[in-house]
């Protein structure tokens, strides 16, 4: 068989392997003043809707409180009994992951506030099309009935997944003036770059043993640019309306913009949930 003939392909192959999986993850450190609610008893919540039909999963890890603590017991991924609790693990103590194998997956948990709240995310961010999925956080009262935001979602920060490359400016934040929170801050987590592999070294024999043969081609027929989104606009604090609305008010801020709000917007909440929060009998770590 002649060598000239099927060098290509050999070098097509080798590249295929050493390409990234398309389903890349992206990792942020979330941050937030929490000093004018130190000492007293809150609800953190996160909530992902799966819109456009993609596979995404978050992993929020690290949670710290800034001498407060996260209260045992509490953790919930049914919204008090409106959802199935499907795509939500974990607690605030070893970490929740989200993922959106049902159209809404929502986890929240009581924790005694301290000067301040933050933890790790890591997120896939695969785009289907249409409406992108949506990651919104939530800092309520115990009892779920108030959340803090001057955006009339309640929530403090959103995130639309829509395969572009996601920054620290993907995110929307948001103020909560009423009880004096700033906005939370996010920042990227640099990613470890992995030293080359026996992969690599090989393919870089290949291509430069192929480089010094006549009469050798090389095409490439795989592009590496992110496919086209629908962006959308999201709300500022300029929009925001006096009293934010509980959770058992409102929808998910996410699908609220998709439904509602003409400049649109990602994903989705659930509408309905019981008007009081039942605390969970089960220990730490397993879900409803």
């Amino acid at each position: 068989m002649n060598m000239k003939h099927i060098f290509p392909v050999i070098t097509a192959t080798i590249f295929a392997a050493l390409l990234p999986a398309t389903g890349r993850a992206d990792s942020f450190n979330v941050s937030l003043n929490t000093s004018a609610l130190s000492g007293t008893a809150q609800t953190l919540a996160f909530g992902l809707n799966d819109s456009d039909g993609s596979n995404n999963t978050l992993s929020l890890t690290g949670f710290n409180f800034g001498g407060g603590s996260a209260l045992s017991g509490t953790q919930d991924c049914t919204l008090e009994g409106s959802l199935s609790g499907a795509g939500c693990s974990g607690d605030l103590t070893d970490g929740v992951t989200l993922t959106d194998s049902v159209s809404e997956v929502f986890f929240d948990q009581e924790f005694t506030a301290g000067s301040s709240l933050s933890f790790n995310m890591t997120t896939t961010n695969d785009y289907a099309g249409a409406i992108p999925d949506g990651f919104d956080m939530y800092l309520c009262s115990a009892d779920l009935t108030s959340c803090y935001s001057d955006d009339a979602s309640g929530a403090m920060l959103i995130l639309g997944l829509t395969g572009a490359p996601l920054t620290p400016s993907s995110f929307t934040l948001f103020t909560a003036s009423a009880q004096n929170l700033p906005a939370p801050v996010v920042t990227a987590v640099s990613a470890t770059v992995p030293e080359p592999s026996s992969v690599f070294w090989l393919a870089l024999l290949v291509l430069t043993a192929g480089a010094l043969s006549p009469r050798v081609y090389y095409y490439s027929s795989v592009s590496l640019l992110p496919a086209t989104i629908r962006g959308a606009v999201p709300r500022t604090a300029a929009d925001a309306l006096v009293g934010s609305p509980g959770l058992n008010e409102a929808h998910f801020a996410t699908e609220e913009r998709a439904q509602g709000d003409p400049r649109g917007g990602p994903g989705g909440l659930p509408h309905h949930r019981p008007t009081t929060r039942k605390r969970p009998q089960q220990p730490l770590g397993q879900d409803r």
